[in-house]
């Protein structure tokens, strides 16, 4: 191998499923409990307010005893039910978050992505939210993890003359 080709291996090595699983773990984590703040706070990922909830709509929440606010909460099935599940593999690298309560699942299908009445409430962060505070927050706490795994200390192993020789990374 040639110093290249033993860089590129070192690389592919560090950012292995070994050494990613605990940082995706730990997003995981950092993200679930970003949304949990955000619809306490009844705001969207941008951290802007959601809009405000119909009036029946409020008056069912608060017959039911949940707070009359868009904070995708009123049986706590869906908050329960709220699963982040890291996969990790050869090729792939991710976090997927659903519902394992079917009627959780549907009801917020409909709210995040098919949003039939145009309300913008969200609880799962998209691309266009990047650029706000709450994220970027998030974002620089995950780059700030992942920076520690590529920074500590290595060592790379370079054949000279049929020796090896321990080159510090």
């Amino acid at each position: 191998m040639n110093l290249t080709q033993i860089i590129i291996k070192d690389i592919k090595d560090t950012l292995s499923e070994k050494d990613m699983k605990p940082i995706l773990e730990f997003t995981n984590k950092l993200y679930k409990e970003s949304i949990e703040e955000s619809n306490t706070l009844a705001r969207n990922p941008d951290g802007k307010l959601r809009t405000k909830l119909t009036t029946p709509y409020a008056n069912r929440k608060n017959r039911q005893g949940a707070a009359a606010i868009p904070n995708f909460l009123l049986t706590g099935k869906a908050k329960k039910s709220l699963k982040g599940t890291v996969a990790t593999s050869a090729n792939t690298l991710d976090i997927f978050y659903h519902f394992t309560d079917d009627d959780a699942n549907k009801y917020m299908y409909i709210n995040e992505i098919a949003d039939p009445y145009k309300k913008d409430r969200r609880q799962f962060p998209v691309e266009k939210d990047s650029k706000s505070s709450v994220q970027k927050d998030n974002i620089k706490t995950v780059a700030h993890v992942i920076q520690g795994l590529l920074t500590k200390n290595r060592k790379i192993v370079v054949p000279q003359d049929n020796k090896n020789i321990l080159v510090q990374a």
